[in-house]
C-alpha cells in the first residue's frame, strides 16, 4: 500500500501495548535511511501534551515496530521484539 508523504503527516500514533497517543507524524522526526530513502524510524515527544512545551523527554519509535497503517491511524507495538 503506497500513500502520499502529505497523507502521512495526518496519522496519528497509537502504541497498541499500553494505548499511548504520540500525536501526528507530522509532529515527529523523521529519519530516513541515507542509502534506500526509507523511513527507519520516528523521533517523538514521549509525554505529549498541547500545553507542555518544557521537560519533554523524546524517544525514538523504530519502524519496523509498526503493526498497520489505516486511514487516519498508524498502529505501533513498542514491547514486541523484532
Amino acid at each position: 500500500m503506497s500513500k502520499r508523504f502529505s497523507d502521512l503527516m495526518e496519522l496519528e500514533i497509537i502504541d497498541v501495548s499500553e494505548g499511548s497517543k504520540f500525536g501526528t507524524i507530522g509532529d515527529c522526526d523523521i529519519v530516513f535511511n541515507r542509502l534506500t530513502g526509507e523511513i527507519e524510524s520516528l523521533i517523538t515527544a514521549s509525554n505529549f501534551s498541547l500545553f507542555s512545551f518544557k521537560n519533554r523527554d523524546y524517544m525514538e519509535i523504530p519502524w519496523n515496530k509498526r503493526i498497520n497503517v489505516f486511514a487516519k491511524t498508524i498502529l505501533f507495538d513498542l514491547k514486541t521484539k523484532f
